[in-house]
């Protein structure tokens, strides 16, 4: 049997657990982490502030983590997370908040948006439009993101307010019973309804960002599924059975199928020719442009007219994290989430659909 108590906003966890007749000669550890969902670094943090503001009890009594339990104990954990946050400066920015309660808060993110303060980007990320939202219910606790999205992709994030919900939320996604879909635009005719892309992906070896396929890269798997198909483009829905970085947009260039509006993952194909004439999307300079190079279709050419044409559509890749699905950590309940459209990937398929 088992128990979670939470008492304020990120604050006092308590947890019980009574040992059954499987649990006989088990050690405390064990039921922690396997029955309680306790994690090494919570687990690390129980003993060294025990008696402070967490402990581990049989009973009522205190006891170490190599204890043996016997069928009816009371396995009982305590653990104050008052986490200040006083690194990131609460913004004032305008957050689209799908749902929140005690435990959690999920977003719809906006496009060019960072998640987290980096050297880079200190200042304008979600973690400093949640520390103002917080800030305005007089809280001051740190934020975990449980999902992540590069800047450009939009949609649904999860951020857990304390690190038991964070690392219970990690279980499910390990065990994959935490789902994840997207819609993504994509250049050309997606010929199947529905398929697999199965290729392992690794890091560039001349590059700290970029990702590729490559046989000594990490197992890769992205579900698709053909929303609808445009003359030269289509939407499709994608769930990831990995969560590599930059999985879908790799996987997309890997198939010969780049997401719309993606310049770091782009590939040229014949679709966009064809898009380039029926639009009439030529770059003004390109005279210019042609008479810089003999071979008008070297990579620097390729480039410019790729990022001009997919501009006429979206300002970034067309991918977005629409829905989210897991059992809530303390209700047991199933939370089914949903994030709509941002307004240009709206524009982007209107674009299509007129055409």
């Amino acid at each position: 049997m088992f128990s979670i108590y939470f008492e304020g906003l990120g604050g006092f966890l308590e947890l019980k657990y009574i040992a059954m007749e499987k649990d006989n000669e088990r050690t405390v550890k064990s039921i922690l982490k396997s029955e309680l969902g306790i994690s090494q670094r919570m687990l690390k943090r129980l003993k060294q502030n025990s008696g402070i503001d967490a402990g581990i009890y049989i009973n009522s009594q205190p006891v170490y983590v190599n204890y043996k339990v016997k069928p009816g104990d009371v396995v009982y954990v305590h653990m104050n997370f008052n986490d200040n946050c006083e690194d990131i400066v609460p913004e004032n920015i305008k957050i689209d908040i799908l749902y929140e309660d005690e435990y959690l808060l999920v977003i719809n993110k906006a496009p060019d948006m960072v998640v987290h303060p980096t050297a880079l980007h200190q200042s304008g990320t979600v973690a400093n439009a949640i520390m103002y939202h917080l800030s305005q219910k007089g809280v001051n606790i740190k934020v975990r993101p449980v999902t992540r999205l590069d800047r450009d992709t939009s949609g649904v994030i999860v951020f857990a307010k304390n690190p038991y919900i964070q690392n219970a939320l990690a279980i499910q996604m390990s065990e994959r019973t935490f789902l994840k879909e997207y819609i993504g635009i994509v250049w050309g005719v997606v010929n199947e309804n529905k398929g697999t892309i199965n290729l392992p992906i690794d890091r560039k070896p001349d590059s700290i960002m970029l990702r590729h396929v490559s046989e000594t890269g990490k197992p890769s798997i992205t579900n698709y599924e053909v929303i609808r198909r445009f003359e030269n483009a289509t939407l499709l829905k994608f769930s990831l059975e990995t969560g590599r970085t930059h999985q879908i947009r790799v996987h997309c260039q890997a198939i010969n199928h780049p997401l719309i509006g993606d310049t770091m993952y782009w590939k040229w194909i014949s679709d966009i020719d064809l898009v380039i004439q029926k639009y009439n999307f030529y770059p003004h300079d390109e005279a210019i442009i042609c008479n810089l190079h003999e071979n008008q279709y070297c990579d620097d050419y390729l480039f410019y007219k790729y990022k001009f044409v997919n501009s006429m559509f979206i300002q970034r890749q067309a991918l977005h994290s629409y829905r989210i699905r897991f059992i809530h950590p303390v209700t047991n309940n199933e939370l089914d989430i949903i994030a709509p459209l941002h307004d240009d990937m709206k524009k982007a398929l209107e674009i299509l659909e007129n055409k």
